[in-house]
């Protein structure tokens, strides 16, 4: 069953996420699109959207998966 409770970095798809300006510096560092809604209102469709290329950038940004090392 799903839990409601599981957010953010939690949830099974989450995929962590990043926000760059034109010259490569990170500005935002998310969990997944759905944190990034609930903690800055960004729109976490216009999020994805960016992240897959359907955009070119969203609120001025450059967005990406976010390749952490372990």
């Amino acid at each position: 069953s799903k839990d409601k409770n599981n957010r953010g970095k939690n949830h099974f798809r989450a995929i962590p996420i990043k926000a760059t300006d034109k010259q490569g510096n990170i500005i935002f560092t998310f969990e997944s699109s759905g944190e990034a809604q609930r903690l800055n209102n960004f729109n976490k469709q216009s999020v994805r959207d960016a992240v897959r290329g359907k955009l070119k950038t969203y609120k001025g940004l450059y967005w990406s998966y976010n390749e952490k090392s372990a």
